[in-house]
């Protein structure tokens, strides 16, 4: 029988998890991209699309707490990786620990910690580590003359769709049942590819940034 309140629900995580997404890339857009609006205007508005989009992924999380080793696990994975290089980041990261943790602490204790628990963040840590590390290998020049992947060209094609997060969060929900990670991970990709692939090309490619030690601004 078709439950409304379930089908009405699924809609509310599937725009949320949209609209996070769209304001990740936004505020990555903001500071990364060459583009016409004066510099101190882009930092602000990173700066706001960040802490937007912190209040979301907490509010979220709140209310979907299956997906929170997803949550924890990609925030860690990319501290890992170095990938918190714009301070709109940095502001979303912290508006979102800040009022996880008061909602956390005062409305409701959401967070039931064990060994799956632990198990999924592990994993979803990896899977962002070694999703940010082929992105970053497939960004070198040198990556062209890679032996694999001159032998196989559409490999190159596929590892740039960055599919390892997706399948690993699909693979997750399959064998525990809880299909929301995967929605919410494939909703939130829409998002981002939609704005990268329109703002962010119309805009020209990313500056170049040299490596930074981890919150580097």
């Amino acid at each position: 029988m078709f439950d409304l309140i379930v089908f009405e629900e699924l809609i509310i995580l599937m725009v949320a998890a949209l609209m996070t997404g769209i304001l990740v890339k936004f505020a990555d857009i903001m500071e990364d991209h060459h583009h016409p609006i004066h510099p101190k205007i882009t930092s602000a508005l990173s700066i706001i699309l960040g802490a937007f989009y912190g209040v979301i992924i907490a509010l979220f999380i709140f209310n979907w707490p299956v997906v929170i080793p997803l949550a924890i696990g990609t925030l860690v994975g990319l501290f890992f990786s170095r990938k918190f290089d714009a301070l709109g980041h940095f502001f979303g990261v912290i508006v979102f620990v800040l009022l996880a943790a008061h909602l956390y602490f005062t409305v409701n204790n959401f967070l039931e910690f064990n060994l799956i628990f632990f198990a999924l963040v592990i994993v979803f840590i990896i899977a962002n580590v070694l999703e940010e590390f082929v992105n970053d290998f497939l960004e070198n020049p040198k990556s062209k003359n890679y032996p694999l992947l001159k032998k196989f060209p559409k490999l190159r094609k596929l590892l740039e769709y960055r599919l390892i997060l997706e399948i690993t969060a699909l693979i997750t929900s399959f064998l525990l049942g809880q299909w929301l990670i995967w929605i919410t991970i494939f909703s939130f990709d829409i998002g981002y590819h939609t704005i990268e692939k329109t703002i962010g090309k119309r805009w020209g490619k990313p500056k170049k940034k040299e490596k930074k030690p981890f919150f580097h601004f």
